[in-house]
C-alpha cells in the first residue's frame, strides 16, 4: 500500500517538474500542455492499404496519437526513438500511432521506414490532411496522449525527446494497471555506428624489408651492339682490278 502510493506521488511530482521546465535545449519550440478532453469520434485516418480506421479501434489502451512528414526535419528524427518507445512498452497496452502527412502517400512513408529500419511501428496516413484538420492540428510534429477511456490527456507539440525518462514516466501514468517502468533500450544513433578496427598496442607493424648490401637489384643488361662486319682485303684488290681495265 505504502509502495503503491510512493509511487503515484512520485509520477505526480514527475508531470509538475516536466510541465515547469522546458524538455529539451535544442527544441526551444516544444511545449506540453494537460487536457481533459474527448476527441472527435467520426475523424478517421488510413492504413497502408488504405481502409478507413477510428481511433475507438484502441479502445482499452493507451495510444499516443503522432502527426508527422518526412519532409518535416524535425519528424523524421524523431520515428525511430518513436520506434524503439513502441519496442520498449510493446507488453503493455500502449500503441504508437505515427499517422503521416505526406503529400505523396503511402509510398514515401514505406520508403522512409525500409531506409531507416523502422519495425515497430505501422503505416497509417492522412489522405488530404482532413484527420490533421478535424483534431484542429496547427504544426509538425505534434502528439497526442490518449487514455484507455478515448480522453486527450496530453499535447505534444514541437521535437520531444521521448526516450526521456521524465517523459517515459508521463506517458506511464496514463497506462491503466501501475505498470513497472519498462527497460530503456535506447542508444544515440552514435553508438549504433560501425567503427573501424585498429590493431592492438603490442600488435608491430612488420616494416619494409631492405636488401642487403651488396645485393641491391640488378638492372636489366644492356643489348649489346651487333659486331662490325669484316672486310675482306682480297675482295677489295679484285674490284680495283676492274675498275683499271674498266678504263
Amino acid at each position: 500500500m505504502l509502495k503503491t502510493f510512493a509511487k503515484k506521488y512520485m509520477v505526480a511530482f514527475t508531470l509538475l517538474f516536466i510541465t515547469a521546465l522546458p524538455l529539451s535545449s535544442n527544441a526551444a519550440s516544444a511545449s506540453i500542455t494537460r487536457h481533459d478532453s474527448y476527441l472527435d469520434e467520426d475523424s478517421y485516418f488510413f492504413d497502408s492499404e488504405g481502409a478507413k480506421v477510428f481511433l475507438e479501434r484502441y479502445e482499452g489502451s493507451t495510444v499516443l496519437l503522432v502527426f508527422w512528414a518526412t519532409w518535416c526535419g524535425a519528424c523524421v528524427n524523431e520515428i525511430p526513438v518513436l520506434d524503439n518507445l513502441q519496442k520498449d512498452f510493446r507488453k503493455l497496452p500502449f500503441k504508437v500511432i505515427a499517422v503521416s502527412e505526406d503529400y505523396h502517400g503511402v509510398q514515401a512513408v514505406q520508403k522512409f521506414f525500409e531506409e531507416k529500419e523502422i519495425r515497430h511501428l505501422e503505416i497509417f496516413h492522412d489522405y488530404q490532411n482532413q484527420f490533421f484538420k478535424a483534431l484542429s492540428i496547427s504544426s509538425l510534429p505534434t502528439a497526442l496522449l490518449i487514455d484507455a477511456n478515448g480522453k486527450m490527456k496530453t499535447r505534444f507539440k514541437g521535437r520531444i525527446k521521448w526516450h526521456d525518462e521524465k517523459i517515459r514516466a508521463m506517458i506511464l501514468s496514463e497506462i491503466a494497471g501501475n505498470p513497472e517502468t519498462p527497460h530503456n533500450t535506447y542508444k544515440p544513433r552514435e553508438l549504433n555506428m560501425q567503427v573501424r578496427p585498429t590493431p592492438p598496442a603490442n600488435q608491430k607493424v612488420p616494416a619494409k624489408q631492405v636488401a642487403p648490401a651488396g645485393q641491391e637489384k640488378q638492372s636489366a643488361p644492356m643489348r649489346q651492339a651487333a659486331p662490325a662486319k669484316q672486310i675482306d682485303n682480297k675482295e677489295v684488290k679484285k674490284n680495283e682490278q676492274k675498275s683499271t681495265k674498266s678504263k
